[in-house]
C-alpha cells in the first residue's frame, strides 16, 4: 500500500514539476539549485496530499454513483473555470 501510495503520488507530481521548471526558465531565463529543490519539494507534497485526500475520499464516500457524478460536475467546473482564466489571460 504504502509503495503504491508515493508512486501514484510521484506519477503527478514530476511531471508537473518538470513544466513548472520549464515555464519558470522561459519566464525568467536562469534557474538555481535552491529553486528546482523547493520547487521540488512542495510538488512531491502536493502529490502526496491530493493522494492522502483522494484516498482519504473514496473510502469515506465510496464509489456511489451520486459520488461519481458529483465528482465529474466539480472537475467540469474546475476545467471550464481554467478555460475562462487562459482565455482571458491570452
Amino acid at each position: 500500500m504504502t509503495a503504491v501510495f508515493f508512486k501514484r503520488s510521484l506519477m503527478f507530481a514530476i511531471p508537473s514539476l518538470l513544466a513548472a521548471l520549464a515555464i519558470q526558465y522561459h519566464e525568467v531565463g536562469k534557474l538555481t539549485g535552491y529553486q528546482v529543490a523547493v520547487n521540488l519539494i512542495v510538488f512531491l507534497l502536493v502529490g502526496m496530499l491530493s493522494e492522502a485526500v483522494d484516498s482519504w475520499r473514496k473510502r469515506r464516500i465510496g464509489k456511489s454513483r451520486f459520488a461519481l457524478i458529483a465528482e465529474t460536475a466539480v472537475w467540469g467546473v474546475i476545467a471550464i473555470g481554467m478555460l475562462v482564466f487562459f482565455y482571458r489571460m491570452s
